[in-house]
């Protein structure tokens, strides 16, 4: 559900994206259990707007609700301040109430819109620091 919906395949350039990561505009953090990915967290900057990055969270069904991805997220945030991003932009379904609450829970914004997906946003400022 990474592309807010399911997806047997990825194309060449949906691999690319979600694997060359340079740690400055694009960052991706990964929970393991043992040899398992179990959570992914990655923010990629928008080039257009410098300032922004594409949030994205994913965690396996299994390790649902038990704080992964509060986690990842508290660290992408902080790596994204030190990289120059002071807001994090995303999609998600609006029935995923964990995401809405993560996000709301730091201070976030949930725009709905139109079709299938909802808009968050977490400003990163220092007047912000809820994340």
């Amino acid at each position: 559900m990474r592309f807010l919906s399911h997806r047997e395949n990825l194309t060449d350039a949906e691999l690319r994206y979600l694997i060359e990561v340079d740690h400055h505009h694009h960052e991706a953090l990964v929970a393991l259990q043992g040899d398992r990915i179990v959570g992914v967290c990655e923010y990629v900057r928008e080039p257009a707007r410098p300032s922004v990055g594409h949030v994205s969270i994913v965690v396996a069904e299994d390790w649902r609700r038990r704080g992964v991805a509060d986690e990842l997220l508290d660290e992408l945030c902080d790596r994204a301040r030190r990289a120059g991003i002071r807001r994090l932009e995303g999609r998600a379904l609006p029935h995923n109430r964990a995401a809405l609450a993560l996000v709301r829970g730091r201070g976030g914004t949930v725009a709905h819109e139109h079709g299938s997906g909802v808009r968050v946003e977490l400003d990163l400022t220092e007047q912000a620091l809820a994340c």
